[in-house]
């Protein structure tokens, strides 16, 4: 396995990597990029992933990933003031064009609670900051990431008040699926799925992939399904593999307080997603996944790992999800759980390249990226 970091600034808090190839040799990569707000916190073991100084940053490697090149970083989008940005997330359309999917938040000073209009998610009086969530912004690119413009939206009611860490996909016949989730921490969060067959200009037909039967009582009353992994398997049949958080207390016995941990969860649907068998027990312990279809029809699961040794895992089904191998451990031995967020992709020579976030002793988050071959 060959390790290479990306993208590392000692006054920059970078995580959440999308990874997407547009032609033959030359990827794309998206981040997040925040201030030194977070990087201080995360130094102090006080880790925030909502902050008013983020914006979203796109880098490029011309040789399938084996160098990126510092010269293409750029900022692709910056929220408006008090608002903070999370989990981008790039789809390549049939069509060729690019598609950037941006989870935006209401982030202010405490003292400033009465500005923002939504539901509280987060209150650290450690940071002076709460938090509430916007909504999911959806920006295009005709010219392979050079120039973005916003996605006219003519309803996008059912984004409201929703977080993703998801790629758009994009089905047979153009339509668009999205898994988004909301809830927590006043109530369990509940994984969705929503719809738009006009090319990303309205959503809805809004489906539950999972939800606890506790769901109004509180995050801590059963399992938070959240981040969904969403795996087009043909014909209608979907594969998901859900994030479900059941505890918020990391190794240390300290309190993890931006998401929890727990064992995936596996659903299925066999109508295109529009129902969902129960979720079930996948036997993998980690948070989030991210599938990928490989080219000998094998499915790869990437997911972080966030107990000792904080890393990044892969297992691999042969038979459609039903069934994983043992785990492949990717990387591991980070100083603490703030770390994962895999996407992989396959290159021409069937070799994976998985992008993530790590840290070193030093606490400075930065994106990285492994080689390696799915044997």
């Amino acid at each position: 396995m060959h390790n290479t970091i990306i993208y590392k600034n000692s006054e920059q808090y970078c995580s959440f990597p999308s990874v997407v190839k547009y032609d033959s040799n030359c990827l794309l990569l998206a981040f997040r990029v925040a201030g030194l707000r977070s990087v201080e916190a995360a130094k102090a073991d006080q880790v925030t992933h909502h902050d008013p100084n983020s914006s979203i940053a796109l880098i490029e490697s011309k040789d399938n990933g084996k160098t990126w090149s510092e010269n293409t970083y750029r900022v692709v989008y910056t929220p408006d003031n008090g608002q903070g940005v999370n989990d981008p997330a790039l789809t390549v359309l049939i069509d060729g064009r690019l598609l950037l999917r941006v989870a935006v938040l209401d982030v202010v000073p405490s003292a400033k609670r009465s500005s923002m209009a939504g539901k509280l998610i987060s209150h650290r009086p450690e940071h002076g900051l709460v938090a509430s969530l916007k909504d999911n912004k959806l920006l295009v690119s005709s010219d392979q990431g050079g120039k973005w413009h916003k996605l006219g939206l003519k309803n996008s009611k059912s984004l409201d008040g929703t977080c993703s860490r998801e790629p758009v996909l994009e089905m047979e016949d153009g339509s668009l699926l999205l898994s988004v989730y909301k809830g927590a921490p006043q109530q369990l969060d509940v994984a969705m799925l929503l719809r738009s067959f006009d090319h990303g200009a309205s959503w809805g037909d809004t489906v539950v992939i999972a939800s606890d039967k506790n769901s109004e009582l509180g995050q801590h009353h059963g399992i938070n399904f959240n981040e969904t992994a969403i795996l087009n398997l043909g014909q209608g049949e979907m594969l998901a593999m859900v994030r479900a958080d059941q505890s918020f207390i990391s190794d240390e016995g300290k309190s993890i307080p931006v998401g929890g941990i727990g064992e995936l969860m596996v659903s299925r649907s066999f109508d295109a997603g529009l129902s969902w068998m129960p979720p079930r027990p996948s036997g993998i312990w980690g948070q989030p996944a991210h599938l990928l279809l490989l080219k000998n029809g094998n499915i790869l699961c990437t997911y972080g790992y966030r107990k000792k040794p904080y890393g990044v895992r892969a297992v691999i089904s042969c038979d459609q999800g039903h069934t994983w191998s043992d785990p492949i451990i990717i990387r591991e031995n980070a100083p603490s759980w703030d770390i994962g967020y895999p996407c992989s992709l396959q290159l021409q020579d069937k070799s994976i390249l998985t992008v993530y976030y790590f840290h070193e002793q030093d606490g400075i988050r930065y994106i990285a990226s492994t080689i390696w071959n799915a044997v």
